[in-house]
């Protein structure tokens, strides 16, 4: 356990300061736990967080702090770890309710998924739309599988959701859409992202 550097600073936007505890277990209970602890009379813990990635404090130029870090839950969904799409999530912490403030930054959610549809060529999607993905894994087609993957998930974390589907209807086999769909909820909702109480509402 440590530290983290952004301590002696409100992070919650209430006017104490809080201090940060980082730990790490590895093991079967791994991996990244933060413990946020606001300075009163009596300090008590605002927050815990969890992720199989690290988080990250970041003071922002308006005085308030961001938390950001990616959604560990989807290691080793569809594809082997070292291919794993692993969406970015940037959240606020607001007394003590998580705030996902992703939609933000679409821009660079849109960067992923402009570089992800300019490696997509229409023979690879085609391919990939007439294959049996649910039966049987095709090495050859992983590249493609990352790619979509990467397209529908930086759609689905960025709040456009509708837009996501979207494109897994487009670009998944039509066979096997359903149980992608389910498995991607499954794993938000046991991800960080099912630890946020409220997201942001879109600035006009």
């Amino acid at each position: 356990m440590s530290l983290d550097a952004v301590s002696g600073t409100d992070l919650n936007g209430d006017g104490t300061p809080e201090i940060v505890f980082d730990g790490f277990s590895g093991g079967a209970g791994c991996c990244y736990v933060y413990w946020i602890v606001s300075l009163t009379k009596k300090p008590h813990v605002v927050r815990e967080l969890r992720n199989q990635v690290p988080v990250v404090f970041r003071k922002r130029d308006d005085g308030g702090t961001e938390i950001r870090t990616s959604e560990g839950s989807f290691d080793l969904l569809l594809l082997p770890h070292e291919d794993a799409v692993i969406p970015q999530l940037v959240l606020r912490l607001e007394g003590s309710k998580l705030t996902d403030i992703s939609r933000q930054y679409q821009k660079e959610y849109d960067e992923e998924i402009g570089k992800a549809r300019s490696g997509l060529t229409a023979a690879d999607l085609e391919k990939f739309r007439q294959s049996s993905y649910n039966q049987k894994m095709f090495i050859d087609q992983l590249p493609t599988v990352k790619r979509v993957l990467t397209i529908v998930l930086n759609y689905l974390y960025s709040g456009r959701e509708a837009q996501a589907w979207q494109a897994l209807d487009e670009m998944w086999p039509a066979s096997d859409e359903q149980r992608v769909k389910g498995l991607i909820l499954e794993r938000r909702a046991r991800g960080l992202a099912g630890q946020i109480d409220v997201a942001a509402k879109p600035q006009p």
